[in-house]
């Protein structure tokens, strides 16, 4: 409008336009995503009367301090020029504008791209030049906001990742004199469909806290989270054996022999191999008659145990069979996702309070004692997920399993496994009643119940070790 006095200010956040080679502020950067920090401050300030001048003022401390870092795992679609570039499996764009332009360097990643570490590594490969670009000054002085921003088409659930990777990294030693006392965290300024984040600081100097927080009418401004990074409850990222309850101490049966306890632990092992050996298989399973995570869930379980094993923490003589069971109940409550968790969980916790009141009955006879603790597991997981034999669930295999463990014959664990297959092909033929198969009804026929397929290959694991 003509009549109206204006100032004009230039946003360069993008530390990856400085000097060549280097990652870090300099005078012919881009402007990203700090820029909506910029009108965030300047619109508050206006609003709470400050002069032209005076926003001026503000803006010459805040524009310079900004630090902004992209990257992306893919390129965005131009409505008429198709995708703006493409990568292979592996790589990352580090240092991109906001207009579907290339970064200024392409990495490989170090973790395999299914593994959980990869989120990590990407975060990582953002915050440590950012933080580099901060003055020693502005580290020790102030504190900052952080803004972690969502390129396009990055989920819901790996934003989150993404920030919870955020605040464990300010946790390490060396990164915890940052003081962050804000975050912000939502699609704020974003590249069509790319997918990605960048992140933003800015220091928190003057009144700028204020600025931040002050109500806006803008329908895309997310909630900003004040934080105290002193504070933050220390977050482990992957099953910690130092987390292990000790069972009670009234699980004071013990084994009858060294035999016994080694035995157990090689089923331990060669077990949770089994589950993360077969994720694929599993996962293929579940994606026909469900959601399709069941082998990510059983492989986050089976490699809890395996860590534990492997660093010589699972309990050995100091704790019996009772004792051990609900240790490894404790294990997979915490790793194991979806409704795997409680299933097993329970399944291994009511076996341990039924071979503690067998301890008599375990001494003189372990095998009827271990069939029955076995069925006692059944009916926990039975009552848990209000569910029997017939509704298509991983019982229709637990239980014809059972049936044989009391048999006195040679080959019993052979006749134990066929039971057991038996009922896992029986699923093929029933409507679901519980799980999510329901959903499906009668699309499912024809198709085993992936649950029920899981005990099959589990147990004909264990069975291996008993031959």
């Amino acid at each position: 409008m003509e009549g109206h006095r204006v100032e004009l200010v230039m946003v360069a956040d993008d530390i990856a336009t400085g000097i060549p080679g280097k990652l870090q502020r300099g005078p012919q950067g881009r402007g990203l995503a700090g820029t909506i920090f910029v009108h965030k401050i300047a619109g508050a300030a206006a609003e709470e009367g400050k002069s032209l001048d005076e926003i001026l003022e503000i803006l010459k401390r805040v524009i310079p301090s900004l630090a902004t870092l992209g990257i992306a795992t893919s390129g965005c679609h131009h409505p008429q020029g198709g995708e703006s570039f493409s990568l292979d499996s592996g790589e990352v764009e580090l240092g991109l504008g906001i207009h579907g332009e290339a970064g200024v360097t392409r990495l490989k990643l170090k973790s395999q791209v299914e593994n959980k570490k990869v989120a990590d590594e990407l975060v990582d490969m953002v915050l440590n030049p950012l933080v580099q670009s901060l003055s020693s000054e502005e580290v020790r002085d102030g504190s900052f906001a952080l803004m972690i921003n969502n390129l396009g088409t990055t989920t819901p659930m790996e934003m989150a990742i993404v920030a919870r990777r955020c605040r464990t990294y300010f946790q390490v030693e060396g990164n915890s004199k940052l003081k962050i006392e804000r975050v912000i965290c939502g699609s704020i300024m974003t590249a069509l469909d790319m997918s990605g984040f960048s992140l933003t600081f800015l220091p928190l100097f003057g009144e700028i806290s204020k600025y931040l927080d002050a109500p806006t009418e803008a329908p895309a401004w997310p909630r900003i989270f004040p934080q105290d990074v002193d504070n933050f409850p220390k977050i482990s990222q992957e099953f910690s054996a130092e987390n292990m309850e000790k069972p009670p101490s009234h699980l004071t049966l013990s084994w009858n022999s060294q035999l016994e306890q080694e035995i157990f632990l090689k089923i331990l092992r060669q077990v949770s191999e089994t589950a993360v050996a077969q994720v694929e298989n599993f996962n293929a399973m579940d994606q026909v008659v469900g959601d399709g995570d069941l082998g990510n869930s059983l492989k986050s379980g089976g490699k809890a145990i395996l860590q534990v094993l492997d660093d010589g923490k699972f309990p050995g003589n100091s704790a019996g069979p009772s004792a051990q069971l609900q240790i490894l109940a404790g294990i997979l409550q915490r790793s194991l996702g979806g409704s795997s968790g409680p299933l097993y969980s329970i399944f291994f916790l009511k076996m341990s309070s039924r071979l503690q009141e067998l301890s008599d009955t375990f001494k003189l006879n372990p095998k009827k004692a271990w069939a029955e603790a076995f069925l006692a597991g059944i009916n926990g997981i039975s009552q848990l997920g209000n569910s029997q034999v017939g509704d298509r669930t991983m019982l229709d295999a637990l239980f014809p399993i059972q049936q044989t463990l009391h048999e006195n014959s040679t080959s019993w664990l052979n006749n134990s496994i066929e039971a057991g297959r038996r009922g896992s092909e029986s699923t093929a033929k029933m409507l679901p009643k519980k799980g999510r198969s329901v959903y499906l009804g009668d699309r499912v026929l024809g198709h085993r119940d992936a649950g029920a397929e899981a005990v099959v290959i589990l147990w004909e694991s264990l069975c291996r070790v008993l031959e």
